[in-house]
């Protein structure tokens, strides 16, 4: 049989079932014991999200991937789950939770899908300035509540705080490299800074109260929050010399912000040196600090110069130069002390 005949052959087939017409009654009781069969096959309880997911996974993906995506694929079936379908107790429970609290990872995992779903890297950072916010609160509850769990939590926020810091900061860096400085990057940076600044005045209150590995932590943050707050103070300067951007701050409140950063550090550096005063460590260790105190001394001083000059494009560069040379020397210090001593409870 040749190609054409099979061709005519299929082709008769196919009128042949075009004519047949089935009984009315024979196909409503072949439907209804199908239906049937077909109920008494399902699972009594509901297929989970999950259980679904890896059925059509196993499918299409290798097992190797399978096994690469299946934590974060739950994690956020889980929070879609707990979004979109739990109850409001639950998700009222994990808006409220602290850092140490059982729910508190469902809040971090909710915050990330909502960035996930926003387009458009500015509205991403205002999103994420939020949140920021909120680790802010976070801490400043922690700090005022008692209790033996107080010490972890106090270090859980600080290093969550000190990560979204990190986080915004990138993210300034990456709007501002891909577009101008409009109003709506100048107001988010703006409420930035003052994050930073209350940030820092929080976390400077609680250094005393908290045990010397865990001001290693807080320091980590101190220098998240003057990083950030400083490439916030960047943009504004930026911004205003822009026109119709000096309503969202004014030349003064700029230089107020500096004038505090400029405060901060000084501060920074006279705790240092006391700590180093009150610090049995090795002649050596005792030099390299002074060494770091010395420029970072230096570095304020150029600072401050350029901010009575005015120059304050300037002035935030030489404040990046001076906040890494502190923080090396506190840093020092305070791991000195942390490997000396043995941790008290706040």
């Amino acid at each position: 049989m040749n190609k054409q005949e099979m061709k005519k052959r299929l082709e008769a087939i196919r009128n042949i079932k075009r004519g047949i017409t089935p009984d009315a009654a024979w196909v409503l009781r072949t439907r209804g014991i199908l239906l049937m069969q077909v109920g008494n096959s399902m699972p009594a309880a509901s297929v989970s999200l999950w259980a679904r997911w890896r059925v059509v996974a196993r499918a299409f993906l290798p097992s190797q991937w399978l096994a690469a995506l299946r934590g974060p694929v739950l994690a956020a079936l889980s929070v879609l789950s707990v979004a979109f379908g739990g109850s409001i107790a639950t998700v009222s429970a994990a808006e409220r939770s602290l850092p140490g609290d059982f729910f508190h990872p469902v809040k971090l995992a909710m915050e990330q899908t909502r960035l996930a779903f926003t387009s458009g890297k500015k509205d991403k950072l205002q999103l994420k300035t939020e949140f920021l916010t909120g680790r802010l609160q976070e801490m400043r509850e922690i700090a005022s509540s008692e209790g033996v769990k107080r010490p972890a939590r106090i270090k859980a926020s600080a290093e969550i705080l000190k990560r979204d810091f990190d986080t915004v900061k990138t993210q300034l860096n990456e709007v501002t490299h891909q577009e101008s400085v409009g109003q709506q990057l100048a107001e988010t940076a703006k409420l930035i800074d003052q994050t930073s600044v209350d940030a820092l005045e929080a976390l400077k209150q609680l250094k005393p109260s908290v045990s010397a590995e865990t001001q290693v932590k807080v320091a980590e943050a101190e220098v998240a929050a003057v990083n950030t707050g400083v490439k916030a103070v960047q943009i504004l300067v930026v911004a205003h010399d822009t026109p119709n951007m000096k309503e969202v701050m004014s030349n003064e409140e700029i230089v107020r912000s500096i004038q505090g950063k400029v405060q901060g550090m000084a501060d920074n550096i006279s705790n240092t040196s006391k700590k180093l005063s009150e610090t049995s460590t090795s002649n050596t260790s005792s030099s390299t600090v002074l060494t770091q105190i010395n420029t970072a001394k230096e570095s304020l001083t150029q600072t401050k110069q350029l901010l009575e000059e005015g120059k304050l494009t300037e002035v935030t560069a030489a404040l990046l130069e001076t906040v890494k040379v502190v923080t090396t020397a506190e840093k020092t210090v305070v791991e000195f002390n942390a490997s000396t001593t043995i941790p008290s409870s706040p």
